[in-house]
């Protein structure tokens, strides 16, 4: 059989094709040349074939890159291939222009709608529905760019919100909700705050924080590191020496601690009172801990600070004393009852970085408390590992030098929001209900707070008075770790702290709330 009668055979035998071809055979439209030779075939044989598919020639040179294209210029495959564009189609089916695999405009073919076309709609739904577009996809399309402004419309009403630090301190005082005071100013803070600001404030002065037994190992480190040590003076060691305002003191019966009262002692501290503050951290402590902070300078975050300085302070001020206790609650989110009834303006949820808290000695006798709250919680959060231990102080850290306005607004919330919670638990028991606030009628003064940046540590604290005013004490800065001396005088602070915490706090606590 001849070549010309086998094609001619083997074209016979494809079968017919429907006149209406599909989609998928309608994509690409023939160019001339193979729709001159497929009429001719077509007329020859008598029957109609499928469309083939464009062949790729790989011989043909690369088009130079376009740099500039009219609208009715553009070939169906460039359309095709860019379906994020606006379709274009509509210019060319009213103008009739087709264009050929190599860009040649074919004036004899006839104008076809394209089969493939991608919808163009506007930024915001319109009321005029487009023709192209199904009612659904229309739907869809809208709602999702609905849904993406008033996504980006809400982003740009919380940041409105909050505003800078210090807009919300200025909106927190123009509320009452958390008034700013001065530790150093004109009013006089509540004599049980001043007392603990007394003790405070002569250990930011360097006197008498580190126990006597410590002296030996500290001037011996300062003949060889003198720049390193030159703080290490007389005045910084506690020594077993009485002051004539002690003695003087002995003979009354004032019944005022001495080393509380600023006015009738002579000293900071004897080497008695320093060790019952509880233990001075060796050298080879406070040097390991030294090193850290001068290593969390070099770039760390806060939480890297918190992990490798801060975490380890507490350990080594408090990880003697069975009966507080020390934690990270980052992740302890406010009771929402007891965040401040603040405006809108103001974002509610404060956290802080740490705590210190009253470890019970018995148990038992704080968890009918708990069961009976509608949170289950002794505190103003619902945080697990918190829920039957009392928080006493707080504890906020920013980086060195920074953020001390947010600091400080964190800190006010998280405070106000602790006292909301112990006026809830006291007039529970029935006290002080017809006051303003139900604590400060039992007799509670002031919560107390550290603010940490970096090496700088700083005292402030949270009063109330009975007409509902509310304070924050700000700001007493107690200890400073770029030098040794500030390791030790940071051990301290948290003690003294500590001592409060359980001497003053702890058994306020157990009478007016727990009724023991």
């Amino acid at each position: 059989m001849r070549e010309p009668s086998r094609i001619l055979s083997w074209l016979a035998a494809i079968p017919a094709q429907p006149q209406n071809p599909t989609s998928e055979q309608q994509l690409t439209p023939p160019t001339r040349k193979r729709k001159a030779c497929t009429a001719e075939l077509d007329q020859h044989l008598g029957f109609s074939r499928p469309i083939s598919p464009p062949c790729s020639d790989t011989s043909r040179p690369a088009r130079p890159p376009v740099i500039a294209m009219d609208d009715s210029e553009a070939s169906p495959a460039r359309q095709l291939s860019t379906p994020q564009r606006p379709d274009r189609s509509e210019k060319r089916r009213h103008t009739g222009d087709a264009a050929d695999d190599h860009g040649e405009v074919d004036v004899d073919t006839t104008p076809r709608q394209p089969v493939f076309q991608v919808p163009y709609l506007p930024p915001f739904p319109s009321s005029i529905a487009s023709p192209q577009v199904s009612p659904t996809q229309s739907t869809a399309e809208s709602q999702s760019g609905h849904s993406e402004a008033s996504s980006k419309q809400s982003s740009a009403k919380r940041r409105r919100q909050s505003g800078s630090p210090r807009k919300q301190k200025m909106i927190l005082e123009f509320e009452g909700t958390v008034v700013d005071a001065n530790i150093d100013g004109e009013e006089t803070p509540p004599e049980a705050l001043n007392r603990l600001i007394g003790d405070m404030r002569r250990l930011a002065d360097g006197q008498g924080f580190i126990h006597e037994s410590e002296e030996p190992a500290i001037l011996e480190a300062k003949q060889s590191r003198p720049n390193m040590f030159q703080w290490a003076k007389d005045a910084v060691f506690a020594r077993s020496r009485p002051s004539p305002a002690r003695d003087t003191l002995a003979q009354g019966d004032t019944g005022v601690r001495p080393a509380s009262n600023p006015e009738l002692s002579t000293t900071v501290d004897d080497a008695t009172e320093r060790r019952a503050l509880g233990p001075t951290p060796g050298l080879h402590e406070a040097l390991r801990l030294w090193h850290a902070a001068q290593r969390a300078e070099k770039g760390y975050g806060e939480d890297q600070w918190n992990c490798a300085v801060h975490y380890p302070m507490l350990e080594l001020a408090l990880g003697h004393d069975k009966a507080v206790g020390y934690c990270s609650c980052t992740s302890a989110p406010l009771t929402k009852e007891y965040a401040p009834k603040t405006t809108a303006s103001l974002p509610r949820d404060r956290r802080v970085d740490f705590c210190i808290h009253i470890e019970p000695d018995t148990p038992q006798h704080v968890i009918p408390t708990v069961l009976r709250s509608p949170s289950q919680s002794i505190n103003h959060t619902e945080y697990a590992a918190l829920l039957h231990k009392p928080i006493g102080i707080a504890i906020e850290t920013k980086l060195t030098g920074a953020d001390w306005e947010t600091a400080r607004t964190q800190v006010g919330i998280w405070l106000a929001a602790q006292w909301n919670r112990l006026d809830d638990l006291v007039w529970s028991r029935g006290i002080g209900v017809e006051h303003t606030s139900p604590a400060v009628a039992a007799g509670l003064v002031f919560l107390p707070a550290v603010i940490i940046q970096g090496h700088a540590w700083s005292f402030v604290a949270f009063t109330r008075d009975r007409d509902g005013v509310a304070r924050l004490w700000c700001q007493l800065p107690f200890a400073l770790t770029r030098s040794v001396k500030g390791v030790y005088q940071a051990v301290a602070g948290l003690q003294l702290l500590s001592r409060w915490l359980r001497e003053e706090y702890w058994p306020w606590f157990r009478q007016i709330i727990l009724g023991l």
